[in-house]
């Protein structure tokens, strides 16, 4: 790892920084990033791999439960069907992040078109809905 710069104080700053996004990608630490909702209500988030999109999750609330739909490209092609979580009283997001290694776990795997696929269907419902004559 090599870094310039004129500066001398900001090269720490800067190699602190690569190093955090090193760590990220090395450990394969997922985020989540609230995308958008459906027509249905829906929300879709996208999963992150520091600052790369490599999944996206479809959740629907179902009082304390959420049904979760999914697919996970990148590092190992994963659909996730229909899989139920409880909320235990923890916002939509939290509840989803502590579990999407599990839920990734327990998908199927899959090839890269397929979940490629998936991917553009999820993303695709969002764009439909800002585009629709309705959302403007």
């Amino acid at each position: 790892l090599e870094v310039y710069r004129k500066v001398r104080e900001d090269v720490g700053k800067v190699i602190t920084e690569a190093l955090t996004h090193l760590e990220e990608v090395v450990e394969r630490k997922m985020t989540l990033r609230k995308t958008g909702e459906t027509p249905l209500g829906d929300i879709v988030y996208e999963v992150m791999i520091g600052d790369a999109r490599v999944g996206a999750i479809q959740a629907t609330r179902l009082n304390e439960e959420t049904l979760i739909k999914g697919v996970i490209v990148s590092p190992n092609p994963t659909l996730i069907e229909g899989a139920r979580i409880r909320l235990e009283g923890k916002p939509l997001e939290e509840a989803i992040a502590e579990r999407l290694d599990k839920l990734i776990e327990e998908g199927r795997k899959t090839g890269r078109e397929e979940a490629e696929e998936a991917l553009k269907i999820i993303l695709g419902m969002i764009r439909r809905e800002a585009e629709s004559p309705q959302s403007k």
